[in-house]
């Protein structure tokens, strides 16, 4: 019985074969050399996957996209964008989306999200020597209103009517306002009328008073 003793030794060998790792045992990389000089990424390491495509009603910025049209932007406080821009669903069915937030990265809000949704309103008035024209957005009970103006301060005859030029977003909760955010800068950005009328509902009077 010569084998029994043979079979008992190699399977003892082979268990102790298995028992070893495979791969030396290593520390983990920190990316810094001994030098301490960081040591450069291997060039043949993976890409990073692409951001994923925004779906329709979910820009990727909060300013308008060279693709899209823009019925106004602006910078306000804390360098975040107002903006209204064309939004289009996957029926490719236009409407205007207000938006605010960095203009370089997703919005803190875009509304509305689809087409089905509610609509933007919009209205415009004359003013001696100027006028305002107004967009606004309700969600649930709070409302933005986004709007420009021109107002003339100088009546005396013979002399020019210097312009005054505001625009910016009043912000209402049940009817009450609660914020106005003021375009800065010097740029002096305006409502697109025309389009409003392609894209919005006409009111007769403005939304504030």
């Amino acid at each position: 019985m010569k084998s029994a003793p043979l079979i008992s030794a190699f399977l003892l060998l082979t268990a102790c074969n298995q028992s070893e790792p495979s791969e030396p045992v290593t520390t983990p990389d920190t990316g810094d050399s001994a030098s301490g000089e960081p040591i450069a990424a291997d060039a043949t390491a993976p890409a990073s996957s692409p951001a994923p495509t925004p779906k329709p009603g979910e820009p990727a910025t909060s300013a308008c996209a060279d693709t899209e049209g823009a019925l106004f932007s602006c910078k306000v406080r804390d360098g975040r964008t107002v903006a209204v821009c064309v939004q289009k669903d996957d029926q490719g069915r236009e409407y205007a989306q207000y938006r605010f937030g960095k203009a370089d990265q997703p919005p803190e809000l875009a509304w509305p999200t689809s087409y089905s949704q509610d609509r933007m309103r919009w209205a415009s008035v004359p003013y001696s020597g100027g006028g305002e024209a107004q967009l606004s957005f309700q969600r649930d009970d709070i409302e933005y209103v986004v709007y420009s103006r021109v107002v003339r301060t100088n009546f005396n005859a013979g002399e020019g009517n210097d312009p005054k030029f505001e625009a910016g977003v009043y912000v209402y909760r049940a009817g009450k306002q609660i914020s106005d955010l003021r375009c800065t800068g010097e740029d002096e950005p305006s409502v697109s009328v025309g389009m409003a009328e392609r894209l919005g509902v006409q009111q007769d009077d403005l939304f504030t008073d």
